[in-house]
């Protein structure tokens, strides 16, 4: 699998963040409650896959997690971790700063998948006063 993820219990609902797999479940899930976590792979047809389960969460992937983040609409934010940049793509009903954490936030904006599944970005993200970046669609598509 080419990324990780989680689904969160946020205001009611369970809402999915996806990221890079050099990233630790716990580290981006917070003080988040989890409901769910794994990894998963975005298909050639645009559809995620999931499968597995978080050793550092000891929460395993369920059958429903990968209609939950077929069906998000979604922000991203590149963090600074370790020298390199790595996307976080999540839920518009969270605010960037619910899954950035400590890191350092490079860039944000919106994503959304076109017709050949592969990451477009755009619109900056008013909340933390950042910017989509022309690099940033690259990021998305080396790691998610």
């Amino acid at each position: 699998m080419k990324a990780k993820y989680v689904i969160i219990q946020h205001g009611g609902e369970e809402l999915p963040i996806v990221f890079a797999q050099l990233l630790l479940h716990k580290s981006v899930a917070g003080a988040n409650k989890v409901k769910a976590a794994g990894f998963c792979e975005l298909l050639t047809t645009g559809k995620w896959i999931t499968c597995g389960a978080s050793v550092s969460l000891s929460v395993n992937a369920r059958q429903q997690d990968a209609e939950i983040l077929n069906r998000q609409k979604t922000k991203y934010i590149i963090i600074q971790h370790n020298g390199e940049e790595l996307p976080i793509v999540f839920s518009k009903r969270l605010l960037p700063q619910t899954v950035a954490g400590a890191n350092q936030v490079n860039a944000a904006g919106n994503c959304a998948l076109n017709a050949n599944a592969k990451w477009i970005t755009g619109v900056s993200s008013d909340s933390l006063g950042l910017s989509a970046r022309p690099q940033d669609a690259e990021i998305l598509n080396r790691h998610l």
